[in-house]
């Protein structure tokens, strides 16, 4: 009981720490959100719009597709892995690794809290785009407070749960990679798959019929797109299929990153690591 309590301070310190870090740097996440958040948004609602004004019918109303957009670019810079597999490589080929592996807290579980403390920061990004929506669409007169909060408690679920299958995903690659001389390739692989498989380039409904069963159920979807939809359609039943797929998801790259990570500490330890 005791040790579960000392890890949980100690994943928290973690967290707390990066959050610090993201703050402090106040210039580059200022822009980060400017430039990697509104501008794509404002892009999509220009491309978008112009379809629907040339009277094209993709078999979804402009106001809820738009809505979808806002919640998955917001949630791209929340669930994104790039800096697990820097910072890990970083490490590995620095020799700057041996100090984490012998503090008490286990190291994958040191880089989730910091990956999840980090992020959160992000999270102004998904209040600001809660906000917009709300505005967009006003909720119907018959929503009750209750309803609201069922679906706030949801969403924090959702979005925490798509948080650890991000790091895992990410972690797995950063393991795959670590002894390579070029991860820049494998930072851009990452880059490409979350923007096409994670929905952002296009919703998993709009793909034709031979790819969007694909685009629904893949890792990277249920990272962004799975989450988006359940946030723009306010649907609390769309949070079961979003989170068991997720959980699921987490449980074969937990996995992965485990087996990988005992091979990876044979050869770090053959080595003189």
């Amino acid at each position: 009981m005791m040790l579960a309590i000392t890890s949980a301070r100690s994943a928290l310190a973690y967290a707390r720490a990066e959050a610090r870090t993201m703050i402090v740097d106040r210039g580059a996440l200022a822009v980060d959100m400017v430039l990697a958040t509104a501008v794509p948004i404002l892009l999509q609602v220009a491309v978008w719009s112009a379809i629907f004004a040339s009277g094209s019918d993709v078999g979804i109303d402009l106001a809820s597709l738009i809505s979808y957009y806002v919640f998955v670019v917001g949630l791209s810079r929340i669930n994104n892995g790039y800096d697990v597999v820097e910072q890990f490589s970083e490490a590995v080929h620095k020799g700057t690794l041996d100090p984490h592996l012998v503090r008490p807290l286990p190291y994958w579980l040191q880089r989730l809290a910091g990956f999840v403390g980090g992020s959160t920061v992000y999270l102004v990004v998904m209040v600001v785009a809660l906000g917009i929506d709300v505005v967009a669409r006003p909720l119907p007169r018959d929503v009750s407070v209750f309803d609201i909060l069922t679906f706030l408690l949801a969403a924090l679920a959702v979005l925490l749960v798509s948080q650890v299958l991000t790091f895992f995903v990410a972690f797995t690659l950063a393991l795959l990679v670590a002894w390579s001389t070029r991860p820049d390739l494998a930072l851009s692989l990452l880059i490409l798959l979350q923007t096409v498989l994670g929905g952002t380039v296009l919703p998993p409904g709009l793909w034709g019929s031979n790819l969007r069963w694909f685009m629904a159920h893949n890792p990277f979807a249920y990272m962004l797109a799975a989450p988006a939809e359940f946030l723009s359609s306010r649907d609390v039943g769309l949070a079961i299929p979003s989170l068991l797929g997720a959980l699921a998801y987490i449980a074969i790259f937990a996995f992965a990153s485990w087996i990988l990570w005992r091979v990876m500490m044979r050869r770090f330890e053959g080595v003189g690591g």
